[in-house]
């Protein structure tokens, strides 16, 4: 399988692609919108950061098999403080047929030259319980949130046309139809940080895209299919048996 190599960047470009105004009047076709989703995170295992902090780490993909692109816009002028991000929608020839404000959380990172955008993905980290279900895992500090990546098409998924966001730029970032963004285990900030060790025993791993709703993806079962979870077993201090069910 072909993978664009993303370039060691932690954090959100929104890259501008010219001037794609809406669609003349009566011209213009249904909005086609996004679809995001996540594949089961892979490639868990236990590690220690350099401060001794003990960390569970994954890679993780989002994708969107459409019917439309996710375009996101924003100024990419390097100024301190949120930024407002904004959402282009097209129809099935091309026309920008709505544009609308996603976010406000869009902080230019002045060293990695691009803008950061919260809340895009987050983690859940359970333990079973004595019944056999899930709940919130005691040794878990907090959830793993994905709020520093450039959005871009890094990794085909279901046989897609060639990819529109193939790099990060200075403005505009997004995932064309059919295309995933790969967030590999070795980059900064991709874990679930923990208060120490897990102990023996069944755990799951939760990764949900766009958690709050912020994009437009058409409402409906579109919004709310965005989950994916990795079952795995801790063993003498190891993760094995990663799987897609309990």
């Amino acid at each position: 399988m072909v993978v664009v190599t993303r370039i060691a960047l932690v954090a959100v470009a929104v890259v501008l692609l010219g001037a794609a105004g809406f669609g003349a009047a009566g011209g213009a076709g249904p909005a086609r919108h996004p679809d995001l989703r996540t594949l089961r995170p892979s490639e868990l295992f236990f590690d220690a950061l350099d401060d001794g902090t003990r960390v569970l780490r994954f890679s993780n993909t989002v994708w969107n098999p459409g019917p439309g692109r996710l375009e996101m816009e924003g100024d990419p002028s390097p100024q301190q403080g949120g930024k407002a991000i904004y959402q282009n929608v097209y129809d099935n020839r091309g026309n920008r047929v709505d544009r609308e404000q996603v976010n406000s959380d869009f902080v230019y990172h002045p060293t990695h030259e691009h803008f950061h955008f919260a809340d895009f993905a987050n983690y859940r980290l359970l333990r079973q319980d004595r019944r056999g279900g899930y709940r919130p895992a005691a040794q878990q500090q907090q959830f793993g949130e994905k709020t520093g990546f450039c959005i871009m098409d890094s990794r085909p998924v279901a046989s897609p046309a060639q990819p529109t966001y193939s790099v990060c730029d200075g403005a505009v970032q997004g995932l064309s139809v059919g295309w995933g963004d790969v967030y590999d285990y070795t980059l900064d900030d991709q874990w679930v940080e923990l208060r120490r060790g897990l102990k023996d025993g069944e755990y799951a791993l939760v990764s949900t895209a766009d958690p709050n709703n912020k994009l437009d993806e058409g409402g409906g079962e579109y919004e709310e299919n965005n989950t994916a979870t990795a079952y795995f077993t801790v063993r003498g201090g190891l993760v094995a048996d990663v799987r897609g069910k309990p």
